[in-house]
């Protein structure tokens, strides 16, 4: 594998990432390197980066023979086959890491729970405890907000 300056790039964000100044840092595989520069970027390409990781880690070790024998026996991997291949396979890493759109979409639902449960909390200081009648409230709100926007939708036409 050529080291690349898109690689450069990544371990140079990783440097600043974990604390390192970027301009002291080689621009080469730090898995070619021990100590403790090297064991911070490889920590942290393997946090921040893990495609680039697994394909800098490739470079200088391989999959294990546990690992290729288990992929070729068809039955489900082991944790450990799928760390191995979590460590040294960036196709792996593609496939099991989350699509930028579905973990855009998770995030959106994570943050639309997170304000109802907040609009509810508010809603229950309001009604001093009751939650029937915030949750009555709330569904008030938004039927009042629905016809709003239902009005405003008619008065654009």
């Amino acid at each position: 594998m050529k080291w690349t300056d898109a690689d450069g790039e990544i371990l140079a964000d990783v440097a600043a990432k974990v604390g390192l100044d970027p301009y002291k840092v080689k621009s080469e595989n730090p898995h070619k390197f021990s100590g403790k520069t090297a064991n911070l970027l490889k920590m942290g390409a393997a946090e921040f980066y893990p495609e680039a990781n697994a394909r800098w880690r490739s470079e200088v070790s391989s999959i294990s023979a546990g690992t290729v024998a288990e992929c070729r026996s068809g039955e489900p991997l082991s944790q450990r086959a799928m760390q191995d291949l979590w460590d040294h396979d960036p196709a792996f890493v593609r496939e099991v890491l989350p699509k930028p759109e579905e973990q855009f979409q998770a995030d959106l639902k994570a943050l639309e729970k997170g304000a109802a449960e907040k609009r509810l909390k508010n809603m229950l200081l309001k009604t001093g405890g009751d939650e029937r009648q915030a949750k009555r409230l709330i569904e008030a709100e938004d039927a009042a907000n629905a016809q709003h926007k239902q009005q405003r939708a008619g008065a654009l036409r």
